[in-house]
């Protein structure tokens, strides 16, 4: 890609925001006007009401006036509550259907599992234990590698996926082909099928590309992003506390892919604290 088709691209996603945040800000700005002007002719009918009531009897008056101020308040509060409330928030949900990404829920496939590793009922942690479970060795299990797969493959699309690794001292992420080896030892690199990155001895941050390129970031991430732009052949990594880019490959995917989930092994409890997948807004 050239930087003039880059900068193109970046005007254009950016663009679309701008856009719709513009839109959005009228129509919320719209919404409060005629809020107010409802409240307005509200208040003037009770206070005609409140006025009629006073040539048929002041006791009547005096009852209503005592309701007034609450009726009054809570219609104000409920304004308060439309408009004052978490704006950014709301209108960060109502985003996510202009973007052209989508924020899947992933979940791991416990028939890909390593019969060492224990995942959580819901199926969003993994982790490497002591013991291996009495598992029927399946075509899909892997059983040398202790890793395990997403539960859906991606064949389309922009895909973009969080997955907390703590303090870990060891892990591998990433995307790999339908069709990787899941039987023996793995020597994860694209023209396998794997476009991961992993962490070892809590220190070095490497991505399996052809060759292995070890990476510097400032600090070790807690919170990796994974981004799958399947059509653009492209797997993108990040800090994900504060999207600092970590490593891209370029690929040519031939069949769909899924998510790769490695905890890293048990390591005498040294490496037991789980992978997360993160719920995403």
């Amino acid at each position: 890609a050239t930087v003039l088709s880059l900068e193109d691209h970046i005007s254009s996603e950016f663009g679309k925001l701008r856009g719709w945040l513009a839109t959005r800000e009228e129509e919320w700005q719209d919404q409060l006007r005629q809020a107010g002007r409802a409240q307005l002719r509200a208040m003037q009918r009770n206070l005609q009401e409140l006025a009629g009531r006073c040539q048929a009897a002041q006791e009547m008056l005096t009852e209503a006036q005592a309701r007034l101020p609450q009726q009054n308040t809570m219609e104000f509060l409920t304004t308060l509550g439309q408009f004052k409330g978490p704006i950014q928030y709301t209108a960060w949900k109502e985003m996510k259907s202009i973007l052209n990404i989508d924020l899947p829920r992933v979940t791991l496939d416990p028939a890909t599992a390593h019969p060492c590793l224990v995942l959580s009922e819901d199926r969003t942690w993994v982790r490497d234990g002591p013991l291996r479970r009495p598992l029927p060795d399946t075509p899909a299990r892997f059983d040398f590698c202790v890793a395990v797969l997403g539960a859906g493959a991606f064949a389309s699309g922009r895909r973009y996926w969080e997955v907390e690794v703590g303090e870990k001292p060891a892990w591998t992420l990433g995307v790999v082909h339908a069709s990787v080896s899941h039987k023996g030892k793995i020597h994860a690199s694209p023209s396998k099928g794997f476009w991961v990155i992993r962490l070892r001895g809590g220190a070095e941050l490497m991505a399996k590309d052809t060759p292995p390129m070890v990476l510097h970031p400032q600090a070790l991430p807690h919170r990796i992003g994974v981004y799958l732009d399947y059509e653009g052949g492209q797997v993108s990594f990040y800090d994900a506390q504060g999207m600092a880019h970590l490593y891209t490959f370029s690929a040519r995917f031939a069949e769909s892919v899924y998510p790769y989930f490695c905890p890293g092994l048990y390591d005498s409890g040294g490496n037991a604290t789980p992978l997360k997948i993160c719920p995403l807004p």
